[in-house]
């Protein structure tokens, strides 16, 4: 079934990354500073975005790989890049495709079922 759905997918980026930058899209307006980079405001919070460095004081880009609003916005402010640009390869299709026909991906079971070695399973306080 993920074969088939992979096949009839002509984007660049996944599905799943088009439909975070579309939703991060609609939330964002741009403030220019020098040297690309600026300070965005979603209505919410205000950021900084470093264009040339893939920074974004937000964090999501970070944590998730997808440009956050605030980096959206600046790109489609400058014309620098494309969107595509701000999103990691591995949410390319070519390489999501590559990743799931060239190994198996097996079920992981659930959490329940775990063998965790005891001093994996002991949390020390911090000194």
């Amino acid at each position: 079934m993920v074969v088939l759905l992979l096949m009839e997918v002509t984007s660049i980026l996944t599905p799943y990354a088009e439909m975070v930058l579309q939703r991060r899209m609609q939330k964002s307006i741009s403030s220019p500073l020098p040297a690309y980079i600026y300070l965005v405001s979603n209505f919410k919070t205000t950021c900084v975005v470093d264009l040339n460095g893939h920074t974004y004081s937000c964090g999501k880009w970070r944590s998730l790989g997808i440009a956050c609003g605030h980096a959206i916005a600046s790109t489609r402010y400058s014309n620098m890049h494309e969107l595509v640009d701000t999103v990691q390869v591995f949410y390319h299709t070519d390489v999501f495709k590559l990743v799931y026909q060239t190994q198996t991906v097996h079920p992981v079971p659930p959490p329940s079922e775990w063998e965790i070695p005891d001093p994996l399973m002991v949390v020390l306080l911090p000194m």
